[in-house]
Protein backbone atom coordinates (compact mmCIF):
# COMPACT_ATOMS: atom_id res chain seq x y z
CA UNK A 1 0.00 0.00 0.00
CA UNK A 2 1.49 3.58 -1.25
CA UNK A 3 2.00 5.92 1.73
CA UNK A 4 -0.77 8.71 1.94
CA UNK A 5 0.70 11.71 3.30
CA UNK A 6 -1.68 14.04 6.04
CA UNK A 7 -2.64 17.89 4.91
CA UNK A 8 -0.66 20.27 6.86
CA UNK A 9 -3.17 22.98 8.73
CA UNK A 10 -2.47 26.47 9.28
CA UNK A 11 -3.77 27.01 13.27
CA UNK A 12 -3.87 30.25 14.78
CA UNK A 13 -1.97 29.47 17.45
CA UNK A 14 0.93 29.56 14.29
CA UNK A 15 0.04 33.67 13.88
CA UNK A 16 2.89 36.21 14.44
CA UNK A 17 0.00 39.15 14.61
CA UNK A 18 1.63 40.50 11.94
CA UNK A 19 -1.78 39.98 8.97
CA UNK A 20 1.19 40.48 6.54
CA UNK A 21 3.29 37.63 7.62
CA UNK A 22 0.59 35.21 9.01
CA UNK A 23 -1.12 35.55 5.12
CA UNK A 24 2.29 34.40 3.55
CA UNK A 25 3.03 31.90 5.57
CA UNK A 26 -0.76 30.37 4.77
CA UNK A 27 -0.46 30.69 1.36
CA UNK A 28 3.39 28.80 2.26
CA UNK A 29 0.46 26.09 3.70
CA UNK A 30 -1.18 25.61 0.65
CA UNK A 31 1.75 25.05 -1.35
CA UNK A 32 2.81 22.34 0.68
CA UNK A 33 -1.03 20.68 0.79
CA UNK A 34 -0.55 20.83 -3.10
CA UNK A 35 1.76 18.97 -2.91
CA UNK A 36 -0.01 16.76 -0.83
CA UNK A 37 -2.01 15.92 -3.38
CA UNK A 38 0.49 15.22 -5.99
CA UNK A 39 2.69 12.41 -3.46
CA UNK A 40 -0.94 11.09 -2.62
CA UNK A 41 -1.75 11.03 -6.63
CA UNK A 42 -4.72 12.83 -6.87
CA UNK A 43 -2.94 15.43 -8.99
CA UNK A 44 -0.82 14.50 -11.64
CA UNK A 45 2.97 14.90 -11.34
CA UNK A 46 3.48 17.68 -14.05
CA UNK A 47 1.93 20.00 -10.99
CA UNK A 48 4.89 20.33 -9.63
CA UNK A 49 6.04 23.00 -11.86
CA UNK A 50 3.41 24.80 -10.54
CA UNK A 51 4.27 24.67 -7.38
CA UNK A 52 8.07 24.97 -7.69
CA UNK A 53 6.93 28.56 -9.50
CA UNK A 54 4.39 29.34 -6.86
CA UNK A 55 6.89 28.94 -3.81
CA UNK A 56 9.70 30.87 -5.94
CA UNK A 57 7.42 33.64 -6.09
CA UNK A 58 6.31 33.53 -2.54
CA UNK A 59 9.62 33.59 -1.59
CA UNK A 60 10.74 36.27 -3.63
CA UNK A 61 7.64 38.54 -2.41
CA UNK A 62 7.30 37.94 0.81
CA UNK A 63 11.17 37.73 1.84
CA UNK A 64 11.49 40.87 0.55
CA UNK A 65 8.36 42.26 2.66
CA UNK A 66 9.60 39.96 5.44
CA UNK A 67 13.06 41.46 5.79
CA UNK A 68 12.03 45.15 4.91
CA UNK A 69 9.65 44.91 7.86
CA UNK A 70 12.11 43.53 10.26
CA UNK A 71 14.73 45.90 8.89
CA UNK A 72 12.12 48.63 9.69
CA UNK A 73 12.10 47.61 12.96
CA UNK A 74 15.72 47.27 13.73
CA UNK A 75 15.52 43.31 13.85
CA UNK A 76 19.13 42.40 15.50
CA UNK A 77 19.37 39.20 13.51
CA UNK A 78 18.26 40.33 10.11
CA UNK A 79 21.75 39.40 8.64
CA UNK A 80 21.25 35.79 9.41
CA UNK A 81 17.42 35.58 8.66
CA UNK A 82 17.91 36.89 5.10
CA UNK A 83 20.82 34.11 4.35
CA UNK A 84 18.21 31.67 5.39
CA UNK A 85 16.14 33.27 2.99
CA UNK A 86 18.93 32.96 0.46
CA UNK A 87 19.49 28.82 1.11
CA UNK A 88 15.59 28.44 1.15
CA UNK A 89 15.90 29.65 -2.81
CA UNK A 90 18.89 27.83 -3.66
CA UNK A 91 17.57 24.57 -2.21
CA UNK A 92 13.88 25.18 -4.20
CA UNK A 93 15.85 25.71 -7.31
CA UNK A 94 17.95 22.61 -6.92
CA UNK A 95 14.73 20.80 -6.04
CA UNK A 96 13.28 22.38 -9.50
CA UNK A 97 16.10 20.89 -11.23
CA UNK A 98 16.49 17.72 -9.54
CA UNK A 99 12.33 16.94 -10.87
CA UNK A 100 13.29 18.42 -14.41
CA UNK A 101 16.18 15.64 -14.29
CA UNK A 102 13.29 12.94 -12.99
CA UNK A 103 15.24 12.66 -10.07
CA UNK A 104 13.79 9.63 -7.82
CA UNK A 105 11.81 10.63 -4.73
CA UNK A 106 12.10 14.53 -5.17
CA UNK A 107 8.71 14.87 -4.59
CA UNK A 108 9.29 13.65 -1.08
CA UNK A 109 12.35 15.10 -0.81
CA UNK A 110 10.42 18.77 -1.35
CA UNK A 111 8.03 17.71 1.14
CA UNK A 112 10.69 16.50 3.88
CA UNK A 113 12.57 19.88 2.57
CA UNK A 114 8.72 22.16 2.82
CA UNK A 115 8.55 20.79 6.13
CA UNK A 116 11.26 21.17 7.64
CA UNK A 117 11.31 25.10 7.03
CA UNK A 118 7.68 25.24 8.01
CA UNK A 119 9.26 23.60 11.74
CA UNK A 120 12.13 25.13 12.15
CA UNK A 121 12.14 29.03 10.16
CA UNK A 122 8.01 29.83 10.33
CA UNK A 123 7.23 28.34 13.66
CA UNK A 124 10.53 29.37 15.38
CA UNK A 125 12.53 31.70 13.90
CA UNK A 126 9.62 34.47 12.04
CA UNK A 127 7.76 33.53 15.58
CA UNK A 128 10.76 34.30 17.45
CA UNK A 129 11.63 37.41 15.80
CA UNK A 130 8.04 38.92 15.29
CA UNK A 131 7.54 38.18 19.23
CA UNK A 132 8.82 41.40 20.05
CA UNK A 133 7.43 43.73 17.61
Amino acid sequence: MKKQYKYRKYETIDNTGIDSVDNHHLKYVQQINDLVDILNGEKERKFMLTIFHNILYYAEIYFIEEEMFYQKNDYPNLISHKKQHREFVEKISYHREAFQNNEDDICVKMMKFLDRWYKEHILKEDKNATKDI
